[in-house]
């Protein structure tokens, strides 16, 4: 299924908070500067980066947002957390701008690629008003979750618009059953589409899992490598 096609599973009508567009305009900022760094008048450091070069510090990043975390769980200050995860974002634009620049894909795509997973993932919530998407999905996965996206649709029992957090909960964190179309799904049930979903992502990507547990063990050794530098400066 196409962006385009997922996109319209959206509310047409949705209207941006003042502080949403706040933060596109910022994050459109952030991008043109890191444009400007890897510019050939730009910074000599940032234009000599590549994928490659990053990985320890991306590895790295995402430990520091952890300490973020942790930081804001005992201490409740928040400033440490905020940093690091700008730091981390800086990882994702420079690796989308670096592909871009080798004609790979755009930070656009990286974009749609997230935001079409997340509709996807959650057939429960996304769908199109005539239910053509939700059909599709359910022809292809065969999940109960779609099937009673369809059947359902538009029953007042059917709260699957996102509109109430206690329905159709997939992550489990509030609610152990859903009520679509007028019948209970148990949390074990909307698991189990989850594993389908996921493994119909999975299809025709099984040559990946090697690489999967070897980057696992070389971000071990970059995080030891990281541990030592900070344990010197310290």
């Amino acid at each position: 299924m196409t962006y385009e096609k997922y996109s319209r599973m959206r509310n047409k009508n949705t209207i941006f908070s003042e502080t949403e567009e706040s933060a596109a305009l910022a994050f459109t900022e952030l991008v043109e500067t890191i444009r400007q760094l890897r510019a050939p008048d730009g910074c000599p450091w940032d234009r000599a980066q590549t994928h490659e070069s990053l990985k320890a510090a991306c590895i790295e990043e995402a430990a520091e947002v952890v300490c973020g975390i942790n930081i804001l769980s005992k201490t409740g200050k928040s400033d440490s957390l905020k940093e690091e995860l700008g730091d981390l974002l800086l990882q994702v634009l420079m690796h989308s701008l670096i592909a871009e620049e080798e004609g790979f894909f755009t930070l656009e795509d990286v974009i749609h690629t997230i935001d079409e997973k997340m509709i996807r993932r959650h057939p429960h919530v996304f769908r199109e008003t005539d239910g053509k998407a939700a059909a599709e999905s359910a022809e292809t996965d065969g999940t109960a979750v779609n099937r009673a996206i369809i059947n359902g649709a538009e029953t007042d029992s059917a709260e699957i618009d996102g509109t109430e957090s206690d329905k159709a909960d997939i992550d489990g964190s509030e609610s152990d059953k859903a009520d679509i179309d007028g019948s209970e799904i148990t949390q074990e049930t909307l698991l189990e589409d989850w594993k389908q979903i996921k493994a119909c992502e999975k299809q025709g990507r099984e040559w990946e899992e090697p690489y999967l547990f070897e980057a696992f063990t070389e971000a071990e050794a970059l995080i030891d490598v990281a541990r030592r530098r900070k344990e010197a400066n310290s």
